[in-house]
């Protein structure tokens, strides 16, 4: 299961700023629902500290779909949460 959400994470975080060019200390914590092959078909931000850097991953999450296949059916998650704080 942890494999799965890395592979989600990596999907959107290539559409995402470098970690060099995003703003530190901003967290924001996002939810979407999709579709069983992948396709995002909803996006919530729960809490962000920072518009700017909330509306960058909604739109990366947007961008990233279809996200991934799991490789293990089971695996599959509805719904997906996603924490984004860059690194200072």
């Amino acid at each position: 299961m942890a494999e799965y959400t890395a592979s989600i994470f990596k999907a959107v975080k290539q559409y995402l700023p470098s970690e060099s060019e995003a703003r530190r200390g901003v967290s924001c914590k996002v939810s979407f629902r999709q579709n069983r092959s992948g396709y995002v078909q909803e996006i919530k931000v729960i809490k962000c500290s920072d518009g700017t850097t909330s509306n960058l991953l909604f739109q990366a999450i947007a961008k990233a779909s279809p996200m991934p296949q799991p490789t293990r059916p089971e695996d599959f998650q509805e719904e997906v949460t996603i924490t984004y704080a860059p690194q200072p």
